[in-house]
């Protein structure tokens, strides 16, 4: 009878340790992402810059939206700057 308690208790005693290290860990792993992502919506860009004929225009970054032009077998990235009116 003692043994087979004794055996129980340090099962439940493992499953507390794996529960507590796992509760740790994802506090650790979210405070972590969470730094990160402060960091790098802090380094994002607040301008883009378009093309009008051979200078360059600022424009708010939060109108720019990225799309793919394809052209036959070449392919670019490009801005496409947003309206006032959303479209």
């Amino acid at each position: 009878m003692f043994r087979l308690t004794k055996g129980r208790t340090a099962r439940k005693l493992r499953q507390a340790v794996m529960l507590a290290s796992g509760r740790a860990l994802e506090g650790w792993a979210a405070g972590r992402a969470r730094r990160d992502l402060h960091q790098l919506l802090e380094r994002a860009p607040r301008v883009a810059h378009r093309r009008v004929g051979e200078a360059l225009e600022p424009v708010p970054a939060a109108l720019a939206v990225p799309f793919v032009v394809t052209a036959s077998r070449r392919t670019s990235s490009a801005l496409k700057i947003a309206s006032a009116t959303g479209s």
